[in-house]
């Protein structure tokens, strides 16, 4: 069942990345990740209110909500760092560099204790190097020559990193912590829920006086685009539900790197609607991924 939470997840987040493309251009980053975790916020609050859960915050240990509050504001910059990504850098390259936070969860798990298989390990390597290669895009009629290759990566590296490519590295940073306080740290004291719920307060929290130190509006976006936002809003909640749910039940590392196929799902997404072409890479990529999944189930 973790695999499939894991999946579930993966193509939340990959639409809700495929609409964020939108809602930054149209309202900014800090205004679509109010909104968006204002919708988040009040989905969960009721949710709790139904099941009783809010009356139990005060029964939960303290070191759980020590290690949410600091998992939170990772979460918080994480969030921020994607989404500067995903409004300065090109899709393609900026979504996957985002991707790799599974690889930070690996390692971070590695060092907690947590251990794996080979043919486990064989399949979190398997999509990783498959994530990296269904978001390589060759241009027609490219040759590529080893050395004028190694020249062009001189010259990229003097004039330094393309747009959005340092707050993708940052942003993978902070996720690939945040998932991995959520499995070790938070989820086996606080469950799946209330995590999320208050990662959306926190969040709210601390961009309120952010978007005011900026001078920036707060006012509710254009209908298209708010109906986008709650469309958003709740996608990402469902895909922190699912990841939480799947780590709760199976291996942290694993769980993280199926989530991480979100940049994948974003890929397919402009397959279909935007009719852009797969090519030869992207098609190996693909079937890497449906190998290593089925690795990552092997015990």
């Amino acid at each position: 069942m973790e695999i499939f939470f894991g999946l579930l997840a993966a193509i939340c987040f990959g639409l809700a990345d495929f609409f964020a493309r939108v809602t930054t251009h149209k309202v900014g980053v800090y205004r679509t990740l109010f909104y968006m975790h204002l919708v988040g916020f009040g989905g969960l609050t009721l949710l709790l209110l139904l099941s009783g859960g809010l009356a139990q915050l005060h029964l939960l240990e303290r070191q759980a909500w020590f290690w949410e509050t600091v998992a939170a504001l990772i979460s918080v910059f994480g969030y921020i760092a994607l989404y500067r990504a995903f409004e300065l850098g090109q899709l393609a390259i900026v979504s996957p560099i985002s991707s790799a936070y599974a690889a930070v969860t690996v390692v971070l798990s590695a060092f907690a204790g947590e251990r794996f298989t080979l043919i486990q390990l064989s399949g979190i390597g398997a999509i990783l190097i498959g994530v990296i290669l269904t978001t390589i895009n060759i241009a027609p009629h490219e040759h590529i020559k080893p050395a004028r290759t190694l020249h062009k990566v001189v010259q990229a590296s003097r004039k330094g990193l393309p747009p959005g490519v340092g707050w993708a590295i940052a942003a993978a940073l902070a996720l690939g912590t945040t998932f991995w306080l959520l499995g070790f740290a938070v989820i086996p004291r606080l469950g799946s829920i209330t995590p999320l719920w208050f990662f959306r307060l926190v969040a709210i929290a601390v961009m309120v006086p952010f978007i005011k130190l900026r001078r920036e509006s707060l006012q509710p976006p254009p209908r298209k685009i708010g109906g986008l936002l709650i469309v958003m809003g709740l996608l990402d909640t469902g895909a922190f539900i699912a990841g939480n749910l799947g780590m709760a039940l199976g291996a942290v590392a694993v769980v993280s790197t199926i989530t991480s196929l979100y940049s994948t799902v974003t890929i397919l997404l402009a397959w279909l609607f935007l009719h852009e072409r797969l090519q030869w890479q992207q098609w190996g990529g693909i079937l890497l991924i449906i190998l290593g999944i089925s690795f990552t189930q092997a015990r």
